[in-house]
C-alpha cells in the first residue's frame, strides 16, 4: 500500500519535471524556428539543448511508464 503511494508520488513529481523541461524546450525551438524564418543556420547551442531536454523527456517518461507498471504488478 505504501510503496502504491510512494509511485504515484512520483509518477506527479515527474510530471512536474517535464512541465518544467518543456518550457526550456520550447524556447530553444523557438530559436531554431526563428533561425530558420530568418534562413540563417541555427545555433548549435540552441540545437544541443533542445536534443538535450527532448532526451530528458523521453528518459522521465520512461520512468512514469515503469512506475505505472509497478502500480498495475502490486495489486
Amino acid at each position: 500500500m505504501f510503496k502504491k503511494i510512494a509511485l504515484k508520488k512520483q509518477i506527479k513529481k515527474d510530471k512536474n519535471l517535464i512541465d518544467k523541461i518543456e518550457i526550456r524546450r520550447l524556447r530553444s525551438l523557438c530559436a531554431i524556428v526563428r533561425s530558420m524564418m530568418n534562413h540563417t543556420e541555427p545555433d548549435e547551442d540552441d540545437m544541443a539543448f533542445f536534443k538535450m531536454y527532448c532526451d530528458r523527456i523521453d528518459d522521465i517518461r520512461e520512468d512514469i511508464h515503469d512506475c505505472m507498471a509497478k502500480i498495475e504488478n502490486t495489486n
